[in-house]
């Protein structure tokens, strides 16, 4: 999947003819797997079958199926179709969407319209606006509201300043600034998509300021790496590559056996080595029971 993301994104940014995918070599600690990426890359070609597991189909509610006539109907309604697709797919090789999402969108988005323009906007904006395909989930939801609110102040006339719907290239900085400023850059092609002129912006303005944060990503990536040095795999203690808490050997494992993902810093390696002999990193009790003999 990823592989097909990174190959799509380089075709439609005509950094390539056609899309490509590579792995970066050269830094201390760390061995790319060029024959993972060249099986995902054949995936997405389709001229391999990929072993992840098939998912039902979906179906997905639109406006008309809803039934609303004013956007403060939306909520209500998408409850209903949701009622309804249980019942509709209950025999067949689908099953309805998760529309919570989309009523909690709905949700944050009418009081906007209340306090900002009124409830003059028609409801087909509001539903464009409420599926906008946008990472609603903390903390990104203030990214979404921002550019929500951006658009329905441009849509009644208002002046929306280019810096609330896209950010400005930082001067300097970690990896970590230029990645956040390139996330924000695909949100707003994503908002500009659907309602180009929003502060003055297009799509491809949005575009070509994703293009330098990956360029200034590219120059500071292999120096933030050798920087921060590899970590240990908190299970069997093996090099990993930084922020990743176990080996692929061990998250293979944990997923098999269904186990919680890891999300803390990776343990030491000499707890982790007790733990491959058996141990627990502190006295065993047979040794305490013949200290206490003694």
């Amino acid at each position: 999947m990823e592989a097909a993301q990174i190959a799509g994104r380089a075709g439609r940014h005509l950094l390539t003819s056609h899309g490509t995918v590579g792995v970066l070599t050269g830094v201390p600690g760390l061995r790319p797997d060029a024959a993972l990426v060249a099986t995902g890359a054949a995936v997405a070609r389709g001229t391999v079958a990929s072993d992840l597991p098939r998912r039902t189909p979906r179906l997905r509610p639109e406006l008309d199926d809803l039934g609303a006539l004013a956007p403060v109907d939306i909520p209500e309604a998408l409850g209903r179709w949701a009622r309804w697709a249980r019942t509709a797919t209950r025999d067949e090789a689908v099953t309805g969407d998760d529309v919570s999402g989309l009523v909690e969108r709905a949700e944050a988005l009418l009081p906007l319209l209340a306090g900002l323009v009124g409830e003059s906007t028609d409801l087909g904006t509001v539903w464009r606006l409420v599926t906008l395909p946008i990472d609603f989930e903390p903390p990104r939801r203030t990214r979404w509201l921002t550019l929500v609110r951006a658009s329905l102040l441009h849509g009644a006339g208002h002046r929306v300043p280019p810096q609330t719907v896209l950010p400005a290239l930082p001067r300097r900085g970690p990896v970590e600034d230029f990645e956040q400023a390139a996330a924000a850059a695909r949100d707003a092609s994503t908002l500009l998509r659907s309602f180009p002129g929003v502060a003055g912006l297009t799509a491809e303005d949005a575009a070509r300021l994703e293009q330098r944060c990956a360029a200034r990503i590219t120059e500071l990536l292999p120096g933030a790496i050798a920087a921060a040095g590899p970590g240990r795999c908190a299970d069997c203690g093996v090099s990993v590559a930084p922020r990743f808490p176990t080996c692929r050997a061990c998250a293979a494992r944990g997923a098999r056996r269904g186990a919680p993902v890891r999300r803390g810093a990776p343990a030491r390696r000499e707890d982790a080595g007790s733990r491959r002999s058996g141990g627990r990193g502190g006295p065993r009790r047979g040794s305490a029971r013949r200290a206490g003999r003694g």
